[in-house]
């Protein structure tokens, strides 16, 4: 996670959007762009709210910030490129710098350099970082589905054998009512 930071950093747009490998764009997301008009970098709140924690099961890490303030998920990330961002992404990677003998990942870094910048911070909607393998709440399409790790056994799961574009017609079928999607 240290290395990405730091193509983040070398981006040669002047609007980037980052998406992970484990990513699979399923709708037209273009209009995350316009975002860009009022915000300089986009995030979703991650759903754990707290990747450092005890309960988490890795190395532990206490997070200068108010616990009010949320971790913010880097897989689907946007940002411009001005001189704000590449001072939040400097320090980012520098806080998490340290602790790269850790098992931990650079979100609780990310959340703490936030908090600590000046930042005009957009949040993104589930849609947009429907992150498949955790719970999630939708109330619009998913766009962006995030098939994101952490199981030992991905055959448990329910989408194992499915390709992505039929996870995603499962995940969006019940479209357009509010709905719950959780892996299990």
């Amino acid at each position: 996670f240290y290395d990405r930071i730091k193509y983040y950093l070398e981006s040669p747009y002047d609007q980037t959007l980052y998406l992970d490998t484990d990513t699979h764009v399923v709708k037209n997301i273009s209009e995350i762009f316009n975002m860009f008009d009022r915000f300089d970098v986009l995030a979703r709140i991650d759903p754990f709210r707290n990747t450092a924690g005890e309960h988490w099961g890795n190395d532990q890490y206490e997070v200068d910030v108010p616990e009010s303030f949320p971790e913010y998920q880097c897989g689907v990330l946007g940002f411009k490129d001005t001189k704000v961002v590449r001072e939040l992404f400097q320090d980012w990677r520098n806080r998490y710098g340290e602790y790269l003998q850790s098992d931990l990942i650079d979100q609780p870094f990310f959340r703490e350099a936030l908090f600590h910048s000046n930042i005009n911070l957009g949040t993104l909607p589930p849609e947009y970082n429907l992150l498949v393998n955790n719970l999630n709440c939708l109330q619009k399409e998913a766009k962006i589905l995030h098939f994101n790790g952490g199981y030992a056994d991905q055959s448990r799961l329910p989408w194992n054998g499915r390709s992505k574009d039929e996870v995603a017609d499962l995940i969006n079928s019940k479209h357009p009512l509010r709905r719950v999607v959780y892996p299990n």
